[in-house]
């Protein structure tokens, strides 16, 4: 439900439930959010509980008066959100769109909830607190955001799915995905069709006894009634909204999608969970018209499969995630291969960072380069984060790399492999200014390798 949410919208959300948690009640509402939005206040979110000194222990006393028939006697084994937070998480999507911005942003869950719930606006309001004046406020930093420009020395593209990355047959063909595309070609050969569709990929993934097909199972799309509201399409022109090729154009979007995905989370095989995320991600085709006729929150599919793939947070993840909060810190909304770089070293485990760590590359002064090459942001400015065309194919080398040796999951060496497979990328020219070169790197990652298998 919250993969388009940022880090620090994602930390007021989890906040809100630790609250919620602690408060031994039974829903999280709309009042958590708020302290949720307090106790992770940045910038001039920050300035305004300052400005009309809203006191944290008052606010918290006040949430628990009010929410106090709310509580239970024993844990629950799962806590949820109420109906109003329902409601309002999807009009906090509807701003973020209002202000074009494909992410979920802490100003977003700010702006909605003094805007759209009456208690919390009026609770606020108890306290001193002007929320014309805040809406205002709100609104220009919005505007702002909506206006201003990402600028990276590495070209940004995001969703860039126009070209084939090389690999993508072999992809197809490994053992977690040929099953299921063999299926889906077996089921295509009674349709009449000779091109392969979402639908019939989709129909062999609920063919199976998995626990991603219980994931959907659960959420009411079954594979009797998903071959019912099959049988009623008269016509595939859904699946036809670009070129011909071994795929629907559709299809083939919706795999590219899927490798984005298994690659951003660390994963160097493409399963069955990556396409069904690429298919909700490309938001066309019949599968996902089929999809969304089971009246299902995607959101909430989405965040279930990422949850079931995330499940063992990986070297990769850990890597990706930390060179996000390094962008942040800066004040880019742009993923460079330096901040790559940086997360290899500041993760500290892996391979990849010993072998920097025995070339005398510190972390210090790896920041130190890099901001003599990436100009520093507005670093109260949080929008979508996104990777550079550089950092994509540093990302797709490392993929390539994991799956030549066999691997199952990306690791830390494999993307120092991908930097320094880059020699004009900003991470090569950070390490290269730093007084090291390829084939030193090369040779201590194989010494690495050679350790750990003694």
């Amino acid at each position: 439900m919250f993969e388009k949410y940022t880090e620090r919208a994602v930390a007021v959300i989890t906040t809100a439930q630790d609250i919620s948690k602690e408060m031994k009640h039974y829903r999280v509402y709309s009042e958590h959010f708020l302290l949720g939005l307090y106790l992770n206040k940045y910038g001039i979110c920050a300035k305004l509980f300052n400005l009309y000194k809203i006191d944290y222990n008052e606010l918290y006393t006040e949430v628990q008066r009010i929410l106090y028939s709310k509580r239970v006697l024993k844990p629950l084994k799962e806590l949820l959100f109420s109906k109003e937070a329902k409601d309002l998480i999807k009009k906090i999507d509807l701003i973020a769109k209002e202000f074009g911005s494909s992410s979920i942003l802490y100003e977003h869950i700010f702006y909605t909830l003094i805007t759209e719930s009456e208690d919390t606006a009026k609770l606020l309001k108890s306290k001193g607190f002007d929320i014309e004046n805040a809406k205002k406020i709100l609104l220009q930093v919005m505007n702002k955001k909506k206006k201003q420009k990402i600028s990276h020395p590495e070209e940004y593209e995001v969703g860039d799915t126009d070209n084939m990355p090389a690999g993508i047959l072999a992809m197809l063909n490994e053992d977690k995905t040929k099953a299921i595309f063999e299926n889906a070609l077996s089921k295509l050969s009674t349709t009449g069709y000779e091109i392969l569709g979402t639908e019939q990929i989709l129909q062999s993934i609920l063919d199976t006894d998995s626990e991603l097909s219980n994931i959907l199972k659960n959420h009411g799309i079954t594979l009797e009634e998903y071959n019912n509201r099959l049988e009623q399409i008269q016509s595939r022109q859904d699946e036809f909204c670009g070129r011909q090729i071994i795929f629907t154009p559709n299809a083939f979007k919706s795999v590219l999608l899927a490798i984005e995905t298994a690659k951003e989370s660390g994963s160097a095989e493409l399963k069955p969970e990556h396409i069904i995320l690429g298919i909700l991600k490309n938001r066309s085709g019949i599968a996902y018209n089929l999809i969304k006729s089971f009246k299902v929150d995607e959101e909430e599919l989405s965040d279930v499969i990422l949850k079931g793939i995330e499940r063992t947070l990986n070297e990769t993840l850990m890597i990706l995630r930390f060179a996000k909060e390094e962008a942040l810190k800066i004040g880019t909304s742009v993923v460079g291969s330096e901040m790559i770089l940086l997360g290899i070293i500041i993760e500290s485990y892996g391979i990849g960072a010993r072998t920097l760590n025995k070339l005398g590359i510190t972390l210090q002064d790896v920041k130190n380069e890099v901001l003599k090459i990436v100009d520093k942001g507005d670093k109260d400015f949080e929008a979508d984060i996104g990777f550079s065309k550089r950092a994509k194919k540093v990302l797709e080398i490392a993929w390539e790399n994991a799956q030549k040796n066999n691997k199952t999951s990306i690791s830390s060496e494999d993307l120092l492999i991908g930097i320094i497979s880059l020699k004009s990328c900003i991470a090569m020219q950070v390490l290269t200014n730093l007084g090291t070169d390829v084939v030193e790197i090369k040779q201590g990652i194989l010494n690495e390798i050679k350790n750990n298998t003694n």
